[in-house]
């Protein structure tokens, strides 16, 4: 069986660490938004994800994904190029 290595920043170790002591009944969930500076239904949130995903739960789903902003310039880029190219054929 091969495990997945799941590379995490401090924060997220951090906040793993906290959201298994409320599953172990060692922290309420008030105790864990304390130490974590979230709401209590954001722990709650994040105890169904751990609880439905494993460790990798506590990681943003957004991670590895570019933001809209690079999408687009990549984009710009591109069109901006066929542009260039359609007016030089029409100039040549």
């Amino acid at each position: 069986m091969s495990e997945d290595i799941l590379q995490m920043k401090r924060v997220d170790r951090d906040r793993l660490k906290v959201i298994h002591e409320v599953m172990k009944g060692q922290l309420t969930r008030g105790e864990a938004g304390a130490q974590l500076g979230i709401s209590e239904r954001q722990v709650r949130r994040l105890l169904r994800r751990v609880e439905k995903e494993g460790d990798a739960g506590i990681l943003h789903c957004g991670r590895g994904w570019l933001g809209d902003d690079r999408r687009f310039q990549a984009r710009r880029r591109v069109s901006n190029s066929i542009e260039r190219n359609r007016i030089s054929a029409e100039q040549g």
